[in-house]
């Protein structure tokens, strides 16, 4: 068994001040008693102007003309999602099983890298919005699910998905100091909920790899202690180890606003990039393309490195050229780490094709693409 359910007594146990972004993902680790070297790796070079907030009329007006784009790969996951949504929907509880049994089972992936299985569970928690009514109706079709097909794994992880983002839509998006008593109640027992409907599944025979993300949202919010996600992310990765959502959620929670310290999630990056059986500079590339949101340049202002960031990108692009998604993200990694000639090689391929997930805004995109052009700030 992990850790036990929490009952909240102290805000300050979950959070330190902040809300989550949600993972739907997507939604969602460990480095207590390591030494860590970073020879080798090259920041790039401090002494330079790096990306600013200022543009001028030219871009502003290059930016008023841009729409966002979607592209073949996001339409055939949304699609996706949808025909998942409308399966839950309308009670086609068998075939939702078949279905996420052979999509784990055969580790399926779009032409971005995110795993079917991930997007099967994102698709059932796609309601039409957040209101209270909203979340009813679902508890109600996911309990008949569960009822309908006693046996059904997919349905409890799908509950306790349920349950998770339930609980932090009790809690509200605002400060820990502004949530209410209540709001604390609900968000602890649901969330002891959900552990409770998830930890018997722990060592069963070909786990649904989207079980692992779940309960990382739980740790998360439960604030599991080092011991708990080290036995966690140890039997995730034994599982699962090229499943990256993994190690993005646990890089995630080791933010300091969470229940990390400064480097900690950076020295996390660079061990779960080590393993011999991981994705490599990959997953590196994956963290960081999360982690960059939360900084205004992460190279300057963490120990993140470029060097493997770079190494990685380039893996992705390979990997999955047509998804542009992960171009975009390239992009604007790039110009954070100072690499103007690969900046301007992506922005080649991506001409106008602006995906609005990737940047802060349009007039971002633009400023960004004016330096990998000219390399004037």
């Amino acid at each position: 068994m992990l850790a036990s359910a929490i009952v909240v007594q102290d805000a300050s146990h979950y959070m330190k001040g902040f809300l989550p972004i949600p993972l739907l993902a997507s939604a969602l680790l460990l480095t207590a008693g390591c030494d860590f070297d970073f020879k080798g790796f090259i920041k790039p070079d401090d002494t330079r102007p790096g990306p600013v907030e200022h543009i001028d009329a030219d871009e502003r007006r290059q930016a008023a003309l841009l729409t966002p784009t979607l592209g073949p790969i996001m339409k055939e996951v949304r699609l996706f999602r949808a025909d998942v949504r409308s399966s839950f929907e309308n009670g086609n509880y068998e075939a939702l099983d078949q279905q996420a049994g052979e999509l784990a089972e055969g580790k399926q992936v779009f032409d971005n890298g995110s795993w079917k299985i991930h997007q099967f569970y994102v698709g059932i928690g796609e309601r039409f919005g957040r209101s209270e009514d909203q979340f009813l109706h679902d508890k109600r079709r996911l309990e008949r699910w569960m009822e309908q097909r006693p046996d059904s794994t997919t349905a409890r992880i799908a509950y306790a998905d349920f349950l998770t983002e339930y609980a932090w839509h009790a809690r509200g998006s605002g400060y820990a100091s502004t949530v209410t008593n209540e709001g604390w109640r609900k968000f602890g027992s649901r969330l002891q909920e959900a552990n409770e409907v998830l930890s018997p599944m722990w060592d069963s025979e070909n786990l649904d790899p989207y079980w692992g993300s779940v309960m990382l949202r739980i740790a998360l919010g439960q604030g599991w202690d080092a011991g708990d996600y080290r036995k966690l992310m140890s039997y995730l990765h034994a599982s699962y180890p090229k499943y990256w959502g993994y190690d993005v959620s646990r890089a995630y929670s080791l933010l300091p606003r969470w229940h990390g310290e400064e480097g900690d999630w950076e020295r996390f990056a660079k061990i779960t990039s080590e393993r011999p059986d991981g994705l490599g500079s990959e997953v590196y590339a994956r963290i960081i393309i999360r982690m960059a949101g939360f900084y205004g340049n992460i190279y300057r202002e963490t120990d993140a490195q470029w060097a493997p960031t770079k190494e990685g990108l380039e893996i992705l692009l390979e990997k999955y050229p047509d998804s542009l998604t992960i171009l975009n993200s390239a992009a604007r990694v790039a110009v954070l780490g100072n690499d103007q000639e690969m900046a301007k090689a992506l922005f080649e391929k991506i001409e106008d094709n602006y995906v609005d997930s990737c940047w802060k805004n349009t007039e971002q995109f633009v400023h960004y693409r004016t330096w990998a052009r000219t390399g004037n700030w």
